[in-house]
């Protein structure tokens, strides 16, 4: 699972910095978003810093008058760097004249201004995730170093206090403003990048769950790597449709997964009726177990029942492009192995002789009837209704006394109201 800390830059295209987002994937939304950000904050500089402009002009601060100046020039080359995609020295740029700025009204005007407050305040928050170590430390550095050198300097253009007090409170609101939407720009993205995850992590939760059965999913996601299962008492079916081969060679091929795609919906929702686990399909067949990965006594019976109702549900299909869908089924119960094989693309499977023989009872079946074994017979009892096919020569088994599955027995009503 991808981790996820509080930085919004954990989720891609939302990193976060002072003057704009951190680079995206090149001509993704997040980067067009983030090179419009940029824009904006280099026009928010320039205009801001002509309003500072403008104040000290009219306090006869003439020095910060004409690095104002260079400063909107430089915030103007910050928002073209941003659209030149060069966010690297935007961003340099842009902590060179905030810190630049900070220290040269402090001089100018003395520490009684305020200025050396946006120091600590905007240099973490612009240097943004990969160097949040070293903002901190160059905030305290630079914070240290102004506080030493000019704590008791004379200003260099002497305000009343009044007015000094005024602009100290006027530095202190904006910088705390602006900690403010910053924190809660990344608040927000965090929410975001946290309810992403959380819709990702519900998606992977349903793809797992569709690819293994949720007892198997959960013993993989509790550290288990190799799953691997004996069970003594299982049932497994394997049904091919009949026919749909040479149907395939007339269709598209984009029709063609339509039709397989519509038919296993069916079986997969006749699956879940009967609370069976399918295990794969293979072209145009269809394998499905019961008694696995949850052991249940009643696994042939219910195995019997999906066979029988598959059955029902391809006899009432009308035919596809004139072919009328048969399927084969067989059927056996026995000992299976059960496991998770598989890296990078897990798959729940079943080996062993069971499943060998209930594959040749398929294939030494006959359309739209359901083969199955004598141990199959001998499970599931006077319940249902069977057919002897007598002794016949099974491929890699040798001689085998083999039954067709026909029907349900319908039960008396006496034992209807004995129940």
């Amino acid at each position: 699972m991808a981790d996820l800390s509080a930085d919004s830059s954990s989720t891609p295209g939302v990193r976060s910095g002072f003057v704009g987002p951190l680079p995206a994937a090149a001509g993704s939304p997040s980067h067009r978003r983030s090179r419009a950000a940029g824009q904006i904050t280099g026009l928010f500089g320039a205009l801001a810093h002509l309003a500072l402009l403008g104040l000290f002009a009219a306090l006869g601060a003439w020095p910060l008058v004409w690095f104002n100046v260079g400063s909107i020039a430089v915030w103007v080359a910050i928002g073209w760097l941003h659209s030149r995609r060069h966010t690297k020295a935007a961003l340099a740029l842009g902590l060179a004249e905030l810190v630049s700025h900070a220290l040269f009204a402090t001089f100018v005007l003395g520490w009684a201004s305020g200025f050396h407050l946006a120091i600590p305040v905007a240099t973490p928050l612009y240097l943004g995730r990969k160097l949040r170590r070293l903002g901190p430390l160059t905030a305290v550095a630079v914070w240290g170093v102004s506080f030493a050198v000019l704590r008791e300097r004379p200003p260099l253009v002497p305000l009343a206090p009044s007015v000094l007090n005024l602009i100290a409170f006027g530095v202190a609101l904006a910088a705390f403003v602006i900690l403010g939407l910053t924190l809660t720009s990344i608040a927000r993205a965090a929410d975001t990048a946290e309810a992403a995850l959380a819709r990702e992590h519900l998606r992977s939760e349903q793809l797992v769950h569709n690819m293994l059965p949720a007892e198997i999913a959960n013993r993989l996601k509790g550290g288990e790597s190799n799953i691997a299962d004996r069970v003594d008492e299982a049932s497994v079916l394997f049904a091919d449709l009949v026919g749909f081969t040479a149907m395939s060679a007339r269709v598209k091929p984009s029709e063609l997964v339509v039709i397989l795609s519509d038919l296993f919906s069916r079986f997969d929702a006749l699956a879940e009726k009967h609370q069976l686990e399918k295990i794969k399909t293979i072209g145009d067949a269809y394998m499905v177990a019961s008694g696995v990965p949850r052991p249940r006594a009643d696994h042939v019976k219910a195995l019997a029942d999906f066979a029988l109702d598959l059955v029902e549900l391809i006899d009432g299909l009308e035919p596809v492009y004139g072919t009328k869908l048969k399927m084969r089924i067989g059927i056996n119960s026995g000992v299976v192995i059960a496991g998770v094989i598989g890296r990078a693309k897990l798959a729940y499977d079943m080996w062993g002789d069971t499943v060998n023989t209930a594959a040749r009872m398929e294939s030494h079946g006959a359309e739209g009837r359901i083969h199955v074994t004598q141990a199959v017979r001998d499970r599931l009892g006077a319940g249902f209704e069977f057919e002897s096919r007598g002794v016949i020569e099974v491929k890699g088994k040798g001689p085998m006394q083999t039954f067709f599955l026909r029907a349900r027995v319908p039960e008396h009503p006496s034992e209807k109201k004995n129940r």
